[in-house]
């Protein structure tokens, strides 16, 4: 079938002369550079559509049926499978009494929706809940909010059957909701007992800390006094300088956090490391809006900084889907106000769709100011490939890459360059051009400028 095609005039043409280059790089990817770490994949943070979620009691948002299906389209494309889901203890109890919970209210509908279609899909989720505000505020330590979710997740696995649901937060950003770090090293040994008891230890594992960079800290302290409990480790990650993701350091602060993690917990090797939040927070205004989320430089540095935090062992859930599931500008859309796709979605779904957790990664070293991640993925007994880049620097850089273990191939190729890419009528991604070679004996690209790439030969069968 034929696609109509949107694409820029400009940027065809800085492809086909990309001007002035830095020194050729080569790149050897070797067996040495595979990542160990279980990987779940890039994703996104995907609430249940609620109304105004600032106020309380939250009421359930309805949604056109054009409306859902135009989500789904953008889903089914992006083929994620990991994302962070999460809702509030009184959607479920209103009353905060014991033993009052209600599975059929508005806002359990809207998360069955959510969750009903990250099950067909076969989508990990990190579930959880938000805090405890009113009526359960002030007690997120206490027995009747343990007892809460406790139930709750038995429920949505064992009886609603969403056994996609792997792991479980406790509070989001307990930095913020507990008094000490004691407290919250505490309320994590009464889940623990408490998921014992009901049967849910062996089906759904705690995630933790999930605090965010006021709470570093608490990284190291639970995976040394929790790693009994805690089956997989996760943090929130908003590099505000200007320069905070182009720079390279998120990389080298990452790998000392998952080398802090390790030393402490010598099971550490097993379990994920998530980014279980992440985004670029410079110009972030005191209303905790994100105006640059509608720039082509958003995308660049958020694909960016999910490579840099691939490369260091650390899966990546971008903050988040829609404006609509959280009441803030931080969405690859607003499917209400302004449902056009913004930029960064381009950038992010070609590494949710061509990165997947069933891949083997490479961290293959790299010139300064160039992030490359490369993915094997066995298919019918034959290799498949996916390379991702992100030049930084001012000028075109060319690269040749070389992979003993690889063979002949035709790469289709995604750039993405000053927000001027290939679209399809749905404004998704389409391949600027083709790379063919043998990657044994080497491919040679030119990266342009200030941009991202993905080359692969992986199947596309979400269009």
């Amino acid at each position: 079938m034929r696609k109509s095609i949107i694409v820029c005039c400009a940027l065809a043409w800085s492809i086909l002369t990309p001007g002035p280059s830095l020194s050729a790089a080569s790149v050897t990817v070797s067996p040495s550079d595979v990542m160990e770490r279980p990987f779940l994949g890039f994703g996104v943070n995907w609430n249940p559509y609620w109304d105004k979620p600032s106020s309380l009691p939250a009421k359930a948002l309805h949604l056109s049926d054009d409306e859902w299906q135009t989500i789904v389209t953008r889903l089914d494309f992006m083929n994620m499978k990991v994302m962070r889901v999460m809702m509030l203890p009184e959607w479920v109890n209103p009353t905060a009494e014991a033993g009052a919970n209600d599975y059929d209210t508005p806002m359990m509908r809207a998360l069955y929706r959510v969750l009903d279609y990250t099950k067909l899909n076969g989508i990990t989720v990190l579930f959880g809940f938000w805090d405890g505000r009113k009526p359960f505020e002030g007690v997120a330590d206490s027995p009747l909010y343990i007892q809460t979710m406790t139930e709750v997740v038995h429920h949505l696995v064992n009886h609603r059957g969403y056994s996609n649901i792997k792991y479980f937060i406790l509070a989001n950003e307990p930095q913020h909701r507990l008094e000490t770090y004691a407290q919250y090293r505490q309320v994590v040994e009464n889940l623990a007992a408490a998921f014992q008891q009901s049967g849910l230890t062996g089906q759904v594992k705690i995630m933790g800390p999930d605090v965010g960079g006021d709470g570093q800290t608490w990284l190291g302290s639970s995976s040394a006094d929790l790693q009994r409990h805690i089956g997989s480790y996760d943090w929130h990650y908003y590099p505000s300088a200007e320069a905070g993701i182009k720079d390279g350091s998120p990389e080298n602060l990452l790998l000392g956090h998952a080398a802090t993690i390790l030393t402490n917990d010598a099971e550490a090797a097993t379990k994920p490391l998530v980014l279980a939040e992440m985004g670029w927070f410079h110009g972030v205004t005191q209303a905790d809006n994100q105006p640059n989320i509608a720039s082509p430089q958003y995308a660049l540095e958020v694909m960016d900084l999910g490579l840099q935090a691939a490369r260091a062992g650390w899966s990546s859930v971008a903050w988040y889907l829609d404006d609509q599931t959280n009441d803030k500008l931080w969405g690859m859309w607003d499917i209400k106000t302004s449902p056009t796709l913004r930029p960064w979605f381009y950038t992010w779904s070609l590494l949710t769709k061509y990165f997947q957790p069933d891949m083997t990664l490479y961290r293959p070293a790299s010139a300064a100011g160039v992030r490359i991640l490369v993915g094997r993925q066995s298919v019918d007994g034959a290799n498949r490939w996916s390379i991702a880049i992100v030049n930084r620097h001012a000028v075109a850089q060319d690269i040749t890459i070389t992979i003993p273990a690889g063979a002949a191939v035709t790469l289709r190729q995604f750039t993405f360059k000053d927000g001027c890419p290939a679209k399809d009528k749905n404004g998704f991604p389409l391949p600027t051009g083709t790379v063919t070679g043998n990657l044994a004996a080497g491919i040679t690209l030119s990266a342009p400028a200030e941009s991202g790439m993905v080359l692969t030969d992986l199947k596309d069968t979400s269009r």
